[in-house]
């Protein structure tokens, strides 16, 4: 239930943060920066009777009953929720709080700090397997069925929006639309693969023991030793390979220089990182592993 709770909030969080996003920034300039957004201020333009609040809600509705038909249950549960904590929030400032003059005079800062907002909301939420409803969900479906990466999905479904803005607003506002997606799309890629990113560590040193009892030892990490043998020397020799987050590296990194000045040390990131001690804890087992190679 705690889990849950946690999701629903940090879900609530990112939506709230897109539509701060999109009423303060896209709807003033008319930015249809693709998603049901950027179809909403479109009709808005058609219908002027209709609030883009109000279209969103509707859009919404249609989309989440083809994300509950192409997605798993629990996807289009929480996504019903992102839609409305997306929407809702959109149509009450629209209503209630909108001021009578833009947050700034420019369209390029209202496109960088919308396009921010939006790309830093969207990926608290699809880190939490939903979505805020709309296009989102094509682009989950496309990721999901068709192994289309997030911005690749993005740049599909955000595309037709702006193909729309071109024809029923203006040529110059699809443009802008373009670059706002661009920034969406490569703060989205970042994040999720960025914000989570793991350190390889690769070490050749004569303090391996030493080395190897602190990784394992302190920082409750595995190590691999891999065989190596130098091309010079021609040398047998034992190569460190680890897996670590940005922190740790330091303090291995710190360790290293100081009790082995010669070592060999070089790194790489990785994207991601799936298996025991990273997409799920250490078993008893292995933690009685550790306690046996640890013991004098």
């Amino acid at each position: 239930m705690q889990a849950t709770l946690k999701k629903m909030f940090l879900i609530f969080i990112g939506s709230f943060i897109m539509s701060l996003g999109a009423t303060y920034f896209y709807v003033p300039y008319n930015l249809a920066a693709g998603g049901v957004s950027g179809l909403s201020i479109i009709l808005n333009q058609i219908f002027p009777f209709l609030p883009v609040g109000l279209l969103m809600n509707l859009g919404n509705i249609l989309f989440f009953i083809l994300g509950f038909i192409f997605l798993d249950r629990s996807f289009g549960i929480y996504t019903l929720f992102g839609a409305f904590a997306y929407s809702l929030p959109v149509f009450f400032m629209e209503r209630y709080f909108m001021p009578d003059q833009p947050l700034t005079d420019s369209p390029i800062i209202a496109l960088i700090i919308g396009a921010s907002l939006y790309g830093v909301g969207l990926t608290i939420v699809f880190l939490q397997n939903a979505s805020t409803g709309g296009t989102d969900i094509v682009t989950k479906i496309l990721n999901v069925h068709f192994g289309l990466s997030y911005s690749t999905g993005f740049l599909i479904s955000d595309g037709i929006v702006v193909l729309l803005s071109g024809i029923f607003i203006s040529l110059n506002k699809a443009l802008y639309a373009v670059v706002a997606i661009m920034v969406q799309s490569a703060i989205l890629d970042y994040a999720i693969t960025g914000f989570d990113r793991k350190m390889v560590l690769n070490i050749i040193t004569k303090k391996q023991d030493e080395v190897c009892a602190f990784i394992i030892n302190d920082l409750k990490r595995g190590v691999t030793l891999m065989s190596s043998r130098g091309g010079f020397t021609r040398q047998e020799k034992e190569t460190i390979v680890t897996i670590v987050g940005k922190q740790e590296y330091t303090k291995i990194k710190t360790l290293v220089e100081r009790i082995d000045p010669t070592a060999f040390f070089y790194v790489y990131s990785a994207s991601e990182v799936m298996g025991e001690g990273f997409t799920y804890p250490k078993t008893k087992q292995v933690e009685k592993i550790i306690e046996n190679v640890l013991e004098p």
